[in-house]
């Protein structure tokens, strides 16, 4: 009996859903701007600029914002998260509520991806790039620099979904309307009167652990913010002070007794001129020491002796290099970020398990993209009269490269196939699973056939070598064949076939 579904009267009201955009983005919104404007880059200049000066900025939100393009680490934890969590592939799949495949619904969600990655709104003039890839490095971005990610589903004069736009978290504030929290984005002029209302379903705000007695989310970067800019004042005043005694400077030693005895007589005894004379000489020593260069040659008399100062054989490394490891520990933490991606790994074995934690993390935050995004294409099929839900999924992130992923994509396609056997899924979802995409026309329905009964092997995908049980190295051969490393001695009956 097929299950009836309990939303289908939500249909009814989404028709209502009006087709206006909501909001510009920030740099393009004006109150009273109209015409033609020059826009000005917003971005910071750190060339000239001293970062630790950052924590005089208006607001924390502008601090983050500055440090996640100035600090290297900072940087580097945001670069490394984007590029893992989105990945080249994605599936699109609609559900009727019973939990079969709407093959219509998935082929109109799929059509809908391809047009938002290839084609503009309209052909009216130039738009910036809205393609999907695009659109989720903002959104991901927003989520781990203010701890939430929001966009508009824009939809044509005609109903139909034209493309999606991102929105700042950033300038989003919000309000209490009867039992709701509303947002919406005030203008720079205008106060009250001048507000964009964001209260439309056409708008999607997503949140990262979202602290339930706040109605604002919390960026997930906030401790960050002092490690960072005390990071900043150290390595400062690192570099302050090995330009002053890491490297070798230039002494030059006058002997006060040959230089009065070389002086004349009128000056030597005039206390005055002495002073005025050895000043200018001091000066004018300093100006031609300083000008040298490494090839110039010096000439002087016995009365000056020039050498090289440093600082021999005194040295704070060590404390130095603690005080670092513990400000790079707290760097690495503040940014959610292991050691090994920003690349200071201890070890090989250290850099393979937080590589593998550092997976985790990407899996989490990339789940919030596809939940934002499964909502949108949700509400896009809806409005479209489909009466179904949808499941946006990017695939998994990964360290090895695609030529080293073959065997374990065998193992995923002989285990989707065999689950197709038994009936446990239908056909569009194993070919969804497979390929990405619906199944071609002349496909022949394997669903609950049990074509694959007994067939199904699974090869150890692995063909480095691995420690064993007993501390020796054996390969994916004496491992698929159960014998002893290293000789290569076979099993058989409980004992080895090479003993006595």
């Amino acid at each position: 009996m097929p299950i009836k579904n309990p939303f289908s009267g939500m249909l009814t009201s989404i028709k209502k859903v009006k087709a206006k955009g909501l909001v510009l983005p920030s740099y393009l919104r004006s109150a009273t701007t109209r015409g033609s404007v020059d826009l000005r880059s917003t971005a910071p200049d750190v060339t000239n600029v001293n970062l630790v000066n950052y924590r005089n900025l208006s607001s924390q939100l502008d601090i983050i914002k500055s440090l996640s393009y100035a600090s290297p680490d900072w940087s580097q934890a945001i670069n490394s998260l984007l590029r893992f969590a989105i990945t080249d592939v994605y599936q699109i799949t609609a559900f009727t509520f019973d939990g079969k495949v709407d093959v219509n619904a998935t082929n109109y969600a799929q059509a809908l991806a391809a047009r938002f990655d290839c084609l503009p709104p309209d052909y009216e003039g130039f738009y910036t790039q809205s393609d999907l890839r695009s659109t989720s490095e903002s959104l991901l971005r927003q989520l781990v620099t203010y701890g939430a990610m929001s966009s508009e589903l824009v939809l044509s004069a005609a109903r139909t979904p034209s493309f999606i736009r991102a929105v700042s978290v950033k300038d989003i504030k919000w309000e209490k309307v009867g039992d709701r929290a509303v947002p919406y984005i005030e203008l720079a002029t205008g106060g009250a009167s001048n507000r964009i209302s964001l209260d439309s379903p056409l708008f999607f705000f997503t949140s990262l652990d979202q602290d339930l007695d706040e109605a604002y989310p919390i960026s997930p970067m906030t401790s960050a913010v002092q490690p960072v800019l005390t990071n900043e004042e150290f390595k400062n005043d690192l570099r302050r002070a090995f330009r002053k005694a890491a490297l070798p400077r230039i002494k030059a030693t006058i002997n006060s007794d040959k230089f009065k005895e070389s002086l004349p007589s009128a000056i030597r005894y005039d206390e005055e001129k002495m002073a005025t004379y050895m000043s200018t000489l001091i000066s004018d020593l300093e100006t031609k020491l300083n000008d040298l260069n490494p090839e110039d040659a010096i000439v002087f008399f016995d009365i000056l002796n020039i050498e090289h100062h440093s600082a021999g054989n005194i040295s704070f490394d060590k404390n130095v290099a603690e005080y670092k490891s513990l400000l790079d520990a707290n760097v690495a933490a503040g940014v959610k970020t292991l050691p090994s991606i920003l690349g200071r790994g201890d070890s090989q074995s250290t850099a393979s398990t937080e590589s593998m934690l550092y997976l985790r993390y990407v899996e989490g935050m990339q789940e919030k993209v596809n939940s934002h995004y499964s909502k949108m294409f949700t509400l896009a099929l809806r409005l479209a009269g489909f009466d179904i839900y949808c499941q946006f999924k990017y695939s998994d992130p990964e360290l090895r490269p695609k030529s080293e992923l073959a065997s374990f994509e065998s193992m995923k396609q002989s285990t989707v196939l065999e689950r197709l056997s038994y009936g446990f899924i239908s056909d569009e979802e194993a070919s969804i699973q497979i390929t990405g995409r619906l199944p071609s026309g002349n496909f022949a329905a394997l669903s609950g056939t049990r074509f694959s009964s007994g067939k199904s092997t699974v090869e150890n995908p692995y063909s480095n070598t691995s420690v064993t049980g007993e501390g020796v190295t054996a390969t994916k051969n004496q491992k698929d064949t159960k014998s002893d490393a290293p000789t290569g001695n076979k099993r058989t009956g409980g004992q080895q076939s090479g003993g006595k």
